[in-house]
């Protein structure tokens, strides 16, 4: 069963061109960060594919996790803890799987202070 994950920039608009990369690269789940969804909920994407996701009403961050058609009539809990971690548990095979995600951006001014640091500026 493959795995993938992506921050997307924004869930909007990108449903299909996800779901092509998934059917190509035969990806069952899919993490993503950064949807910019708000509110916490599932819904179908097209081709059978459905997203769980979570987000705050701020329209920043937020986060899914995107299932293959076969996996998505199975899943038996979902954990929304916030806007940048979530999971779920499936069942496939008479086994039961779990699925964790979990995203923590960068702060650009971190970065720049981290690469001036460690060149002696």
């Amino acid at each position: 069963m493959r795995i993938g994950n992506w921050n997307v920039g924004s869930l909007t608009g990108k449903g299909r061109e996800l779901f092509d990369v998934m059917q190509r690269r035969k990806i069952m789940i899919l993490c993503i960060q950064e949807t910019k969804w708000k509110g916490k909920s599932a819904r179908k994407l097209g081709e059978g594919y459905k997203v769980y996701y979570t987000g705050e009403d701020t329209r920043r961050n937020g986060m899914g996790i995107i299932l293959h058609p076969d996996l998505r009539e199975n899943v038996t809990e979902v954990q929304r803890i916030s806007d940048r971690h979530m999971g779920l548990k499936f069942v496939k095979d008479k086994r039961v799987y779990g699925i964790s995600s979990q995203h923590t951006p960068l702060i650009k001014g971190v970065v720049k202070r981290r690469r001036r640091n460690s060149e002696g500026n």
